[in-house]
């Protein structure tokens, strides 16, 4: 099993959390800094700066005016707001602002001390893309771009949406977001993940799916000290990754890789190293398939060959994230049809997913303890989790009639109830769906927590 590493003792990081988010959206020089010009938020309007923030995090299905009318009843003002001047006014703020709330006010605490989760001393990252359908819009298909759509015996084009790329880099154990980009549906997977390396630092260890490994990504991670990855190979990767899997057997072998001749120019002008040594791991998964990992884990004593399938099934976390964000929080359903308020519901989702990990910790450890010698683990449901945030969200960083333990108890106590049960041992294999049953699922049994 892998060991999860936390120092003993209170857990207050979720109390330093909001407060500090609470200090941040209070601070002038977080709206000078993020309003699109000087002059926005400088009058008494109904829709303030920090209530535009609100208001983008409190997404919801339902349409804009009844969100609204929700919202400002916590107030008990019967002067409401219109969709109009939330329009207006979420048009005056940068998306940006939501990635600084997520650095400062979550990733920095977390990581201020060890009390974090981490495997053999590493930060587990991981890091992935997926396709995230868009608002059909012109000014949205320009940026992002679009993918087609085909249909019928031959395959033919029926038709076009607005389609983006999405990246992001994970942490696995603690179940926060590091880092998310959403960008052209075209763009390059690797690209992106370079981008998201200036959020790693020493002792990291990077987990990647087969779309990855090439000589240029591995030599750059090498070049950084103490990153450390495991990159799943594909069969038409590396020469050593092929034997491996010609072979068919679990096993590894150190091997010194050198570039193409095609990318050699390249390597040299980013000033890549012409060499470097890394390990080829085979596993064999409980299905009976065998899966080659390539990794600068090479001392074979200190990680043996058996690790690997463990390390990499941490993997799945991410595949996990993209779930709740596309299912449990219905990020596709965009609360508005330009490219800044796809990129403000896109990064305050990714933030909103980290402060529900926070603060759902305390709960998910009393339900631990609770289930320990039970056949299932109890964990947080975030279908419960999330609504509870929706609905607390004014209490935590806008009214302060309430002490944040106070409210952080309440919100413990909404989350304990009806939780879920996960097998420790649990394996389900991924299943392809009919269109019937994808198209029964959303029309008749999908529950949304928004």
């Amino acid at each position: 099993m892998i060991e999860k590493k936390r120092v003993a003792g209170e857990n207050d990081k979720p109390i330093r959390v909001i407060s500090i988010i609470r200090d941040l959206l209070q601070d002038p020089k977080l709206k000078d800094e993020y309003r699109t010009k000087p002059k926005f938020f400088t009058r008494n309007f109904k829709i303030n700066f920090k209530t535009a923030i609100l208001l983008i995090l409190q997404k919801t299905n339902k349409s804009i005016q009844l969100h609204l009318n929700e919202f400002f009843k916590n107030f008990g003002n019967d002067t409401l707001a219109t969709g109009s001047a939330f329009t207006q006014a979420r048009s005056h703020l940068q998306h940006e602002i939501f990635l600084n709330l997520n650095q400062k006010g979550i990733v920095d605490v977390l990581y201020e001390d060890q009390k974090f989760q981490s495997f053999r001393g590493f930060r587990v990252l991981l890091v992935d893309g997926s396709k995230i359908q868009l608002p059909n819009s012109p000014e949205i298909c320009q940026e992002f771009g679009t993918i087609k759509f085909v249909g019928g015996k031959k395959k033919q084009v029926t038709g076009q949406h607005g389609y983006g790329l999405a990246s992001v880099m994970y942490d696995a154990l603690n179940k926060v977001v590091l880092d998310g980009i959403i960008a052209d549906a075209k763009a390059y997977e690797v690209d992106l993940a370079l981008g998201h390396l200036q959020h790693t630092r020493l002792g990291d260890l990077l987990i990647l799916d087969r779309n990855y490994p090439s000589y240029r990504f591995l030599a750059t991670l090498i070049k950084l000290p103490s990153r450390h990855f495991v990159i799943r190979c594909s069969r038409k990767s590396f020469v050593a990754a092929r034997v491996l899997f010609e072979q068919d057997v679990v096993g590894s072998r150190i091997v010194t890789l050198k570039p193409p001749s095609s990318i050699q120019k390249e390597i040299q002008k980013l000033s890549l190293p012409k060499r470097i040594t890394v390990r080829f791991v085979s596993v064999r998964l409980s299905t009976g398939e065998l899966e080659v990992l390539v990794t600068s884990l090479v001392d074979e004593k200190l990680y043996p060959t058996e690790m690997f399938k463990e390390i990499y099934h941490l993997r799945w976390g991410v595949e996990n994230f993209y779930g709740v964000i596309k299912e449990r929080l219905d990020l596709e359903n965009f609360s508005g049809k330009t490219v800044l308020s796809v990129k403000q519901d896109f990064y305050a989702t990714l933030f909103l997913t980290s402060l529900e990990s926070i603060l759902t910790q305390l709960a998910d450890e009393q339900l631990a303890l609770k289930s320990a010698d039970n056949k299932l683990t109890q964990t947080v449901n975030n279908m419960v989790s999330f609504n509870g945030l929706k609905n607390h969200l004014v209490e935590l960083f806008y009214s302060y009639n309430t002490t944040i333990r106070d409210i952080l108890d309440t919100l413990t106590n909404w989350f304990k109830t009806n939780p879920t049960y996960t097998n420790r041992n649990r394996e389900v294999p991924r299943k392809k769906s009919s269109a019937r049953t994808s198209l029964n699922y959303y029309k008749r049994r999908k529950k949304l927590c928004f």
